[in-house]
């Protein structure tokens, strides 16, 4: 696996570099209306040259992509509550948390519902072709049918933008998350 960068493989697009499209002048406005509005100062998503951080600037290189994937991605976070959210993208956990639940431990300051979500969220994350009976019981004998959608839904909204990061050799700067 290789490490990040930092080269983003798409520059800034910025009203101050004077290099948007229309189209692209339009769904930066939204971005940055939007982000601030739900992030305020808990996550960065614009830098001080004002050009977006995260997904958000690669976004703009796909105009037509902007707003149908922030409603998608805003659906899914919704499915489920903030700290299960954070399970079903495997963060929000300790370091301890985490070293714990990969040697199959089950801490006992984390509720049944959110181990049941951060273990389909791995087993969505590693899989390669369909779900295993047993992965997929066990998730439904605690979450049912609505809670192992709305799991897969948000796994699959942070796969997403996790793959445009990755593909975009954007890096995760310390302090992105506050």
């Amino acid at each position: 696996m290789s490490k990040c960068t930092g080269d983003t493989r798409f520059p800034p697009l910025t009203p101050s570099k004077n290099n948007l499209s229309a189209a692209q002048e339009v769904q930066y406005d939204f971005l940055i209306n939007t982000t601030r509005k739900i992030y305020g100062t808990t996550i960065i998503t614009e830098a001080a040259d004002s050009s977006l951080q995260g997904p958000f600037n690669q976004l703009l290189y796909t105009p037509t992509i902007v707003q149908s994937w922030t409603a998608q991605q805003l659906s899914a976070a919704g499915l489920l509550t903030p700290k299960e959210n954070e399970a079903a993208v495997l963060a929000g956990f300790t370091l301890k948390q985490v070293e714990s639940k990969l040697a199959g431990h089950c801490e006992t300051d984390i509720s049944a519902r959110e181990t049941a979500i951060y273990n389909l969220a791995v087993k969505l994350a590693q899989m390669k072709g369909p779900l295993d009976v047993a992965s997929y019981d066990a998730a439904f004998a605690i979450l049912g049918r609505e809670g192992v959608a709305a799991t897969i839904q948000q796994s699959a909204a942070f796969s997403y933008s996790a793959m445009m990061l990755n593909a975009g050799d954007v890096c995760v700067h310390v302090g992105a998350v506050g």
